[in-house]
């Protein structure tokens, strides 16, 4: 059998959607892989596929690849196009014809073309990665509130149907050890502040709260927040609680998010001299916030390959959080000999992901 790769044309992209549900078994719609793919805040995706010629009336893809252009910005404000790759995806009966690597030398040089700088992403897989040539420096990890034990047993054990009685016991041991873990979260008052559920303010991280030199941040401007908070596909809520002082002066903006009784803080930024028993009680606060909308659950995406997200970690551990070591490896590439800032630079959070994860 004979396989082109080649770039999609936008008539041919529902084709795309298409193979991703087939193989997946899934039902992601085409409005949903519009948003997340074609009106996208940086330019659309440049999407590649796998294709087996041997048919001559039908186009039948067998891999698909693709990479979202988004911007990043530095600590001195420099601008950055990267991109993140997503819908990686082979045929499992094609397999072994090296097609995974040849869609990613295309998306490669096709990114390259366009003037993106980096390309990255999150993934569970290793090896493949590596023989790219990404780096593959960290995972990330889960941080865990549980508000209702046994319904956070029932969400976290029905995420995988395929869970074994031993598997839900130890789903069962967190939820419960979780609970314990969340006592510490009464120690902290935030009576020093007042907390606002304003208007989302579209500013970048490193303007707002303290920023090393070197790191890199995701640009949230207002393009990136309509696409990723206003537009998002996937049914979340999300809400922009801003922290005042007593001066009325802002010093935290905290970005919460609930989904099927599930609650997610997406991001944390507090002002520079906030000291850490202050930024303790905004966490709880936030906890607070959250309860009251009914969740049975909070979830945090940790990282810590740097200074500022691993004191984010540090910070909700404190507060009551209990940390699962369990996580994708957050995967990073220069396609530009010029750039050659590492991974471990990058301050993430969960709006790096398209709020799914």
């Amino acid at each position: 059998m004979a396989i082109e790769v080649r770039l999609l044309k936008r008539d041919e992209l529902k084709l795309a959607n298409d193979f991703f549900n087939k193989i997946y078994r899934s039902n992601r719609t085409y409005a949903h892989f519009k948003w997340e793919f074609i009106d996208c805040p940086a330019g659309e995706s440049i999407y590649v596929a796998a294709i087996d010629t041997a048919l001559v009336n039908e186009i039948k893809i067998v891999g698909i690849q693709c990479a979202i252009p988004l911007y990043m910005i530095d600590s001195a404000g420099e601008k950055i196009l990267t991109a993140k790759s997503e819908d990686t995806l082979v045929d499992p009966d094609y397999r072994g014809q090296d097609i995974f690597n040849k869609m990613y030398q295309l998306l490669f040089e096709s990114c390259r073309q366009v003037g993106i700088k980096y390309i990255w992403g999150f993934t569970p897989a290793y090896k493949p990665f590596v023989k790219l040539g990404f780096k593959l420096d960290f995972k990330s990890s889960q941080l865990l509130y549980v508000h209702q034990p046994m319904a956070a047993y029932r969400y976290l054990s029905g995420l995988n149907p395929k869970n074994k009685l031993i598997d839900k016991g130890k789903i069962l041991s967190l939820s419960l050890l979780s609970k314990i873990h969340t006592f510490k979260r009464s120690k902290f008052n935030a009576h020093e502040f007042t907390c606002e559920q304003g208007q989302f303010q579209f500013a970048n991280v490193n303007a707002q709260g303290p920023s090393a030199s070197g790191s890199l941040y995701l640009l949230q401007d207002e393009t990136y927040m309509h696409w990723r908070i206003f537009n998002n596909a996937h049914h979340n809520q999300y809400k922009h609680l801003i922290f005042k002082n007593k001066q009325g002066e802002k010093v935290a903006d905290v970005i919460i998010n609930v989904r099927s009784a599930v609650g997610y803080i997406e991001q944390l930024v507090f002002t520079k001299n906030l000291q850490a028993q202050q930024q303790r009680a905004i966490i709880n606060e936030s906890i607070k916030t959250l309860i009251d909308s009914g969740v049975a659950l909070i979830r945090f995406l940790g990282f810590e390959a740097n200074e500022i997200n691993r004191a984010e970690v540090k910070l909700l551990l404190e507060v009551g959080f209990y940390q699962v070591h369990r996580g994708n490896w957050f995967v990073w590439k220069s396609l530009d000999e010029r750039y050659n800032q590492e991974s471990t630079k990058v301050v993430l959070n969960r709006l790096y992901t398209q709020g799914v994860m």
